[in-house]
């Protein structure tokens, strides 16, 4: 009974995870100041150690019930990143929530890489989990007293809109799949793209790579949500005090990014699966050190996209996710899912 609580809090959950998201974010900020302008004496994102300096040290703020409400919120916040990254299939061995590895007849596995969380439709949850996020996100701001409600709803509401084309994105696979399941995919969209290499290497992997990449990079390249400090010329206010709050709303942008970004490669890049053979009793480890191979590539390219392109202002934003990336996802879902349709690839 021991070996599930150690998958949840330890490996490859919580402590994983936390571990993992602040060493993306030191490995991150040195290829970002290689391409980025970097302000004086401005640190980009906040060093490892400076991380657990917040924690004992910072700014002192007065206790009363907004700080306190707003110290829950954060908490919560951290739980829902968390929580949002169970749900990744990187090297745990586990049952699928519905017949998987059958596609054209081939093996009839019912077992295989899984997320911690894993059922039909936990691609719905992790949306659910992102909207919520950005509704804390409006009253971590707002309670906060440094930012008005204009203020904070519109951060809120640009966080939340490159939700629309990043799900979009996960349509076309889970269309083909007719499955809402990151562990499905991960497991299946692979043998299909492999069976349909024109289909699969030209229409379902690429654009469907393209515009998510492209969503998470501009959903996470809005205020707060980056680099520390490296915009002093817009007058950017923290959300919070700079101590163990900034920590934790720092730390949690990270994990969830982390997330979205683990959901890519899932759905799109095959998951920790490898196209060779494995050695037998390595195979959790060849796993696990393929799927953060793949992680790690897509951070890079989020990375590099967040260093050339300048942070967009909030009409800016709108305007590429209403006319650029949304009409792209559903133009990609309606020829992904057509091709589909038309040759019986499913």
């Amino acid at each position: 009974m021991a070996i599930p609580w150690v998958e949840i809090f330890i490996f490859p959950g919580f402590l994983f995870i936390l571990g993992l998201a602040i060493l993306f974010e030191q490995i991150t900020s040195r290829l970002y100041s290689r391409f980025s302008f970097k302000p004086k004496g401005s640190p980009m994102f906040i060093p490892i150690v400076e991380h657990f300096k917040l924690c004992f040290k910072g700014e002192k703020e007065q206790l009363n019930i907004r700080s306190v409400i707003q110290g829950i919120l954060l908490l919560l916040l951290l739980t829902l990143s968390l929580m949002s990254a169970l749900v990744l299939p990187i090297c745990v061995e586990g049952e699928f929530s519905s017949l998987v590895g059958i596609y054209r007849n081939s093996s009839g596995r019912t077992t295989g890489i899984v997320g911690i969380i894993s059922f039909e439709g936990d691609l719905l949850l992790l949306l659910t989990i992102s909207m919520f996020i950005g509704i804390l996100i409006f009253f971590i701001l707002w309670i906060g007293e440094k930012h008005s409600t204009y203020e904070a709803l519109k951060i809120a509401l640009t966080f939340m809109l490159f939700d629309i084309p990043l799900f979009l994105a996960f349509v076309g696979p889970s269309l083909v799949r007719r499955s809402m399941s990151i562990s499905v995919l991960a497991e299946d969209i692979r043998l299909i793209a492999y069976e349909n290499r024109a289909y699969g290497l030209l229409l379902l992997i690429p654009w469907g790579v393209l515009i998510s990449i492209l969503a998470l990079s501009l959903k996470f390249d809005q205020p707060h949500f980056d680099r520390l400090n490296s915009t002093p010329d817009l007058s950017i206010r923290l959300p919070t005090t700079k101590n163990w709050k900034f920590h934790v709303w720092n730390t949690s942008m990270r994990i969830f990014e982390l997330a979205l970004a683990g959901v890519i490669v899932s759905a799109f890049l095959g998951g920790s699966y490898l196209p060779i053979p494995i050695l037998a009793g390595y195979e959790l480890l060849a796993h696990l050190l393929n799927f953060l191979f793949k992680l790690s590539l897509v951070m890079l390219v989020i990375t590099i996209i967040k260093a050339l392109i300048p942070r967009l202002q909030s009409n800016q934003a709108i305007n590429i996710s209403f006319k650029i990336l949304i009409p792209g996802a559903l133009v990609t879902v309606l020829v992904v899912g057509g091709v589909a349709a038309v040759f019986g690839i499913s």
